[in-house]
């Protein structure tokens, strides 16, 4: 469950030492306002997919579904920034380019 699993202490995570997030937790946040920035929810989202390529490969399907997940939102987020860009000059968006696991 892609949603919620982290959250639970799921012995996959906890093996590997990773900081849990899911995707309720992202939810929870947005509905309740608790991100300062956008800088902080993308860190989460991003964290959130990290976490999963370290525990579960390429060809899982839960990976596989967490990836297409992954590049909708990025392919989303760039129109967005495409959109706002041309008019307020605000930078382009980030690179759409798969979150590789840190190390």
């Amino acid at each position: 469950a892609v949603v919620s699993t982290q959250s639970t202490g799921d012995p996959k995570f906890v093996e590997k030492g990773l900081t849990p997030i899911d995707l309720m937790t992202v939810k929870k946040k947005l509905e309740f306002g608790e991100y300062q920035s956008f800088e902080a929810f993308y860190s989460d989202v991003t964290h959130f997919q990290r976490n999963y390529s370290e525990v579960y490969p390429a060809e899982h399907q839960l990976r596989q579904e967490i990836d297409e997940i992954m590049g909708v939102f990025l392919k989303e987020l760039k129109e967005i920034y495409r959109g706002i860009s041309v008019h307020q000059g605000i930078p382009p968006a980030p690179s759409s380019k798969k979150v590789k696991p840190d190390g």
